[in-house]
């Protein structure tokens, strides 16, 4: 709608017409848009004479225009024309009455109207310019939440409606409206999400620093994927490198404590030349807290504990067990490990050392009777592993072996006493003896250290031959036992009263020849086999049988056995002959005298029986009474002697059965 038909007023003429009506305004109609620079400059007295009279202040007239309420009510377009005409119509009579007074010509009106029109239409096109840089604005806006949109969706793997994409014939506000809520929706999951994430990266940042090593890049990133995957990713590598980190500040805390123990050990301090710089920072790098836990000590409490902050320095592939460049400077869990292992063979060597010292100070105390209470004094005066104890310890030795080389013949003296008791204890013959040379040596002037130790490496040497011995003299002297036993049981059996006792006193009489007997027969022969075997195993690695009061236990065990025998059968013969004895003196007493012939025996009569007695024959009854009662009192008598010649067998065929 052009600018003259857009309003009328009430007698139905435009304000444009009745403007057009003036000489001047109708002018402004044939003005081109873009006047030629001969129509707009005017001549110099003409310049002056506008400059002049545009300084001056105008009437302050307010052209008419719609209520301000009421622009809302029409279009643009509408509400512009009617108020530029108004507007116009005002400006011209006012500016029409100002050149009739002022007297302009009308070629200096028509210059003026070109300018005001110039102007105008210089306003409108930058208000148009204006407006659709704010257009462009709203767009250039709309296109970056879209593509935000898209980033942090893609991010956070969330879907949203897709239509907020595409023109959907909205303004540019409604759109604009629409984009910014479904962003902010995101941006706030995405806030938490990004959160998170930079808290995780700064925590890895700050263990991979303590490591010595460089955050790698994909834990970095924590833009492009939000997903709740990616965050545990992010949580699961910040507590695995949490735990290397402890492993770490526990290996190097438990290095730190083993160098300061070992060092306390060893009595390595600052007065010691051996403690270095680095000691230095090692016996500064702990804290020992009231309830007994150790700490390692910050770098703002301690300069020289720097290092053990950064550990090692290596990337999380040298995890996976591979080696360090060569030639590089060691970190400090190396340094620590091997310090430790300095230290640790340190210790061993200076507890061999003193070991070995302690093992001949106490054999010297021995040997040279050294008192007690002095032996207590020294004892007190070293304690640990530094150097102090090992230098006092040479010191005692050294005065134990000038010691020893003052008392040399009183030391070889006694020596050669041991030497014959452990002579007599490993049942050593004259041969065995005399070949101990240095023991036949009396020159006191030969009495040397060198002697000496010939002597005691001699007996160091009996002793040993004497511990081989000791298994088989043990089982000797158990077999010696038993045949001691044995012995026993044999006098005991020849004594009968034994067996006269009665109640408990005859149990334990019999209970203890039983388990006599039964030592005799179980453990003597087990003792015997084995000593048999072992002297033989002995004489095959010695070269010599083993030598026991002065003869070969071998032949003593045959010369028992063969002695054993033999008595067995002169017991025998004996017993025999005492009953041979004794059957004979009772035939004398009986008055016969003879030899019973070899073979069966029969009943011979030893006396006739004299006419008296006879049977059948004629006696007087008195007579015969008095036989009968006589031969009645025998019987009964010999009935009366029967059990105890039975029990008296009983017991004499259990002590044959004992014996055999």
């Amino acid at each position: 709608m052009s600018l003259e038909s857009s309003h009328t007023n009430k007698s139905g003429v435009s304000p444009a017409l009745r403007v057009s009506s003036s000489p001047t305004v109708s002018l402004m109609n044939l003005v081109a848009p873009t006047p030629s620079p001969a129509n707009t400059i005017p001549n110099q007295s003409q310049t002056k004479t506008t400059t002049k009279k545009e300084t001056r202040t105008p009437a302050s007239t307010t052209p008419l225009s719609p209520r301000e309420n009421d622009l809302t009510l029409f279009p643009p377009s509408q509400t512009i024309g009617e108020s530029l005409t108004s507007l116009a119509s005002t400006t011209a009579a006012q500016l029409e009455q100002v050149w009739d007074v002022v007297g302009y010509t009308p070629e200096e009106r028509a210059s003026q109207i070109s300018d005001l029109l110039l102007d105008m239409r210089r306003l409108c096109e930058a208000k148009v310019a204006e407006e659709k840089s704010v257009e462009e604005q709203f767009r250039r806006t709309i296109a970056e939440a879209r593509e935000e949109i898209l980033v942090t969706s893609k991010a956070l793997n969330a879907d949203f409606d897709h239509k907020i994409l595409e023109d959907c014939g909205q303004t540019l506000q409604d759109e604009l409206s629409t984009v910014e809520e479904t962003l902010e929706c995101l941006r706030n999951v995405a806030a938490e999400a990004t959160d998170d994430l930079t808290d995780c990266r700064e925590k890895l940042i700050t263990m991979y620093e303590a490591l010595g090593s460089k955050v790698p890049k994909t834990w970095l990133d924590i833009t492009s994927d939000l997903t709740h995957s990616r965050r545990n990713d992010f949580h699961q590598q910040v507590k695995e490198t949490g735990e290397v980190v402890a492993t770490r500040t526990n290996a190097v805390l438990q290095l730190l404590y083993d160098c300061q123990h070992l060092m306390n050990e060893l009595r390595i301090n600052d007065t010691d030349d051996q403690m270095t710089d680095f000691d230095k920072k090692i016996m500064s790098s702990l804290i020992h807290s009231e309830d007994g836990k150790v700490t390692i000590r910050s770098t703002k409490e301690s300069a020289n504990s720097r290092f053990i902050l950064r550990m090692e320095k290596l990337q999380f592939d040298l995890l996976k067990n591979r080696r360090t460049v060569q030639g590089s400077v060691p970190q400090p869990l190396d340094a620590l490990t091997n310090r430790v292992t300095e230290l640790s063979k340190e210790k061993r060597r200076r507890k061999a050392m003193l070991s070995e010292m302690g093992a001949e100070i106490a054999v010297l105390w021995e040997k040279l009777r050294v008192p007690e209470d002095v032996q207590r004094t020294f004892t007190i005066s070293v304690t640990g592993l530094g150097m102090d104890t090992i230098l006092k310890g040479q010191n005692e030795l050294q005065r134990l072996r000038d010691l020893k080389t003052k008392m040399i013949g009183k030391l070889i003296l006694e020596a050669r006493d041991t030497i014959k008791a452990l002579w007599d204890e490993t049942n050593a013959t004259d041969e065995q003896r005399l070949s101990f040379k240095a023991g036949q040596i009396s020159d006191k002037d030969l009495f040397t250290d060198s002697l000496l130790s010939q002597h005691e490496d001699y007996i160091a040497s009996l002793n040993a031959r004497l511990n081989l011995m000791r298994p088989i003299l043990k089982i000797i002297e158990k077999r010696e036992d038993i045949l001691k036993e044995r012995y026993e049981i044999e006098q005991l059996q020849k004594d009968p009263d034994r067996l006269q006792q009665r109640g408990a006193a005859l149990t334990k009489q019999l209970m203890k020849e039983e388990k006599m007997t039964r030592r005799i027969k179980k453990d003597l022969p087990k003792y015997t086999d084995a000593l048999t075997k072992k002297l033989r195993d002995w004489e095959s690695e010695n070269g010599d049988p083993f030598i026991f009061n002065g003869e070969s236990y071998l032949s003593t065990m045959k010369r028992q056995s063969d002695d054993w025998k033999n008595y067995k059968e002169n017991a025998v013969q004996m017993k025999l002959k005492k009953k041979q004895e004794e059957k004979a003196s009772e035939n004398e007493v009986n008055g016969t005298h003879y030899k019973p012939l070899p073979g069966r025996k029969k009943t011979i009569p030893t006396s006739q029986p004299s006419g008296r007695s006879r049977p059948l024959s004629e006696i007087p009854n008195h007579d015969n009474r008095n036989r009968s009662r006589t031969l009645s009192r025998s019987r009964a008598a010999s009935r009366s002697r029967v059990p105890s010649r039975s029990r008296g067998a009983s017991v004499r065929r259990r002590e044959s059965a004992m014996t055999s």
